[in-house]
């Protein structure tokens, strides 16, 4: 697994559902986010927030199926992830928006 040191690389990783791991740490929070891997036609990635600065967030995660023909969509562009996220994802990071 590739360990990503910019959302560049995760990203990038995302495109082409090659597994690989990036934490985004900022002031108010971490997420870790994981490119599992290929499952059949579908991009696994999964998502969890480690720490925040509201603590019933922690813990939260959001796990997705992207199909094979929406892997480049999904990686570089946030809206269309905001659009499909209810169809291809799972989680209790959902409850919270």
């Amino acid at each position: 697994m590739i360990e990503c040191d910019s959302k560049e690389c995760i990203l990038a990783n995302t495109q082409t559902c090659t597994p690989a791991r990036y934490t985004d740490a900022t002031s108010s929070g971490t997420i870790v986010t994981t490119v599992e891997g290929v499952s059949g036609n579908d991009c696994i990635l999964y998502s969890v927030i480690t720490k925040s600065s509201y603590p019933f967030m922690v813990g939260a995660d959001l796990r997705c199926k992207v199909p094979k023909e929406y892997w480049i969509n999904w990686a570089t562009s946030g809206e269309f992830v905001q659009a499909n996220v209810e169809t291809y994802c799972e989680g209790t990071m959902l409850e919270l928006t």
